[in-house]
């Protein structure tokens, strides 16, 4: 007797259901985008007992005839697609035909149907698969499926399901998300009769408000990237971050998707701003043509690919530096602006370093000179935020104490000097002229096994940032030019950095996310360190310095560049 048999239609169901059908929240998913699918202005989905009793999803979408009706619970009966051509452009939500089989093979399931403009509907009742009632039925226009008795007919797979209050929370949840690629459809739920969540139509920020809450909402900044791949929606300021990846949000032609390009090309965004661990918040929305993505490469549609993956990488991470006011050509000029603060800061080897200032216009150009020379007052630019600021003193060689507006303003010199030059850095790499300075004598740096060959292969990266170097051994390399900024002493720590770096990042990684942090660790080693005390005139020129460029809230590497204690809070502290 042969070993491989033919499985029966009820255990190939139960499959394929087990497939598609893993909670209470699979089968509300792939109902409620039928509803979207079907033209729906409302859609209203109920539960009992987290979705183990009763699912019932209602909707005023176009409805079924009773043909259609008698189709529908066949295995890949589907009105979306008619051919093979058909699955190289969806552009509906649903399109396999699995959805409805697979909840009828392991619940009871109960339809009424009336198509929009006709006066007499469907009713069928269907169990493990097996029709039992189909019949006229007078109900409104649209469609009411009932899901009774979830995995009934797999008792192991209903033990694997959480307390009730949990399941519902996974449907909630969902609901919101489609309310948030849907703000033109009004949703409403409603658990053991309680209603938990109503959205009527509105516009998409208020969804958001609704949906993530106000704190969320306070913070986000809106995008907007036209091309051949049209971004839209909203991320927060660097200064907002969460502990969870959960709330990023990306959907791509209306659906919800967990995918890793698109969330490494948003992270990559952020990637000099926030805190290693820390995540922003973020709703985004890509709008392609469905010739360029496959969205059929997941059994429950979660995941797509794309033909050009590159592209839209590069339009997320374009269109979220434009949003984050650091722009890239195409964007909306802040690059420009950065490009036109010319600040720069750098320190003599012996570790002192005193500034003098000139100004043209109103770029602001700081340059080493000798120590003890004084900087003339009132070359500084007056007014902006940091330099209206009164200078109250450093504290612990690292910290800048000021005052304004009611507000005591503690600044870490070293990250606030790290970002500024980080900006610059960035500004001029983005237009290719980022300021060389080549070495007399080509330096060689020992950097360990290993390294010459990591920064040989990102020598194109290197360069535009201002970093010639050459292998020079097993050990070895030969530096030929480093950018201007940079003291003698850093090239050696620096190379050893970046070479360590390099080791931990994918070499596949988009040019863009590698360049940051190329730039964020030349920045790093370029600049003032805590335990370096400054005068009065350098506080106040790197004050200055702070309001010439774009300034983030964290410098590159994400740690905070100022914080804030208002005179009310320093009050309260010591009971007044």
């Amino acid at each position: 007797m042969a070993k491989i048999q033919v499985l029966p239609d009820s255990v190939a169901r139960k499959i394929a259901a087990g497939e598609v059908i893993e909670r209470p929240v699979s089968v509300v998913k792939e109902l409620v985008e039928n509803s979207i699918d079907a033209g729906a202005h409302e859609v209203i989905v109920e539960l009992e007992q987290g979705g183990r009793r009763t699912i019932a999803v209602t909707d005023d979408g176009e409805g079924m005839s009773r043909d259609d009706v008698e189709l529908a619970f066949r295995p890949h009966a589907t009105s979306k697609i008619r051919d093979e051509q058909d699955l190289l452009r969806i552009a509906t939500l649903g399109f396999r035909g699995e959805a409805l089989p697979s909840i009828a093979a392991v619940a009871e399931v109960e339809l009424w149907t009336c198509r929009r403009g006709e006066t007499l509907g469907t009713r069928l009742r269907i169990r493990g698969g097996q029709t039992l009632e189909t019949e006229h039925a007078g109900t409104a226009a649209g469609c009411r499926i009932e899901v009774r008795d979830l995995f009934f007919s797999t008792p192991a797979r209903r033990k694997f399901l959480k307390a009730p209050a949990t399941e519902a929370g996974h449907v909630s949840q969902l609901v919101g998300r489609f309310a948030l690629a849907h703000p033109e459809i009004a949703f409403r739920l409603s658990q053991d009769g309680r209603e938990t969540l109503s959205l009527p139509p509105g516009d998409r920020r208020e969804r958001i408000r609704r949906v993530l809450g106000r704190e969320i909402e306070a913070e986000l900044r809106p995008i907007v990237w036209q091309g051949a791949v049209r971004i839209s929606g909203f991320a927060t300021h660097p200064h907002f971050t969460t502990g969870s990846s959960r709330t990023i949000l990306l959907f791509v032609n209306g659906r919800l998707v967990r995918d890793r390009l698109l969330q490494h090309a948003l992270l990559a965004a952020y990637a000099t701003l926030v805190p290693r661990g820390r995540y922003p918040a973020a709703v985004v929305f890509l709008e392609v043509d469905p010739e360029e993505v496959d969205v059929n490469v997941h059994p429950a549609k979660l995941e797509v690919r794309f033909r050009e993956p590159h592209a839209v990488h590069e339009a997320i991470g374009r269109a979220l530096r434009s949003s984050l006011g650091r722009g890239t050509p195409g964007g909306d000029g802040a690059e420009t602006r950065v490009a036109e603060a010319t600040a720069t800061y750098a320190h003599e080897p012996t570790g002192t370093w005193d500034l003098a200032a000139t100004t043209a216009g109103s770029r602001l150009r700081l340059v080493p000179t000798a120590p003890g020379r004084n900087v003339e007052p009132g070359l500084f630019p007056e007014g902006g935020p940091f330099s209206s600021l009164q200078v109250v003193g450093q504290v612990f060689d690292g910290y800048l104490v000021c005052q304004g507006d009611g507000e005591i303003v503690l600044i870490d010199q070293h990250a606030a000097h790290e970002r500024v030059a980080f900006e610059r850095l960035s500004a001029a790499r983005r237009t290719g002229r980022v300021e060389v300075q080549a070495m007399l004598v080509p330096q060689p740096v020992e950097v360990g096994a290993g390294a010459p060959e990591l920064l040989s292969a990102a020598g194109v990266e290197l360069s535009a940032c201002g970093l010639e170097v050459e292998p020079f051994g097993e050990r070895t390399v030969v530096v030929r030019s480093v950018p201007a900024l940079l003291p003698p002493e850093a090239i050696a720590p620096l190379l050893r950095a970046i070479a360590s770096d390099l080791a931990e990042v994918e070499r596949t990684r988009a040019v863009e996310e590698r360049s940051e942090r190329l730039l964020a660790t030349i920045a790093c080693h370029s600049v003032v360190r805590v335990g370096q005390k400054l005068s009065e005139a350098e506080m106040r020129a790197l004050l200055a310095a702070m309001d010439s460029v774009d300034l983030n809230s964290n410098c590159p590497h994400g740690r905070p560049v100022s914080r804030r204690i208002s005179r009310g809070e320093l009050e309260r502290r010591f009971g007044r």
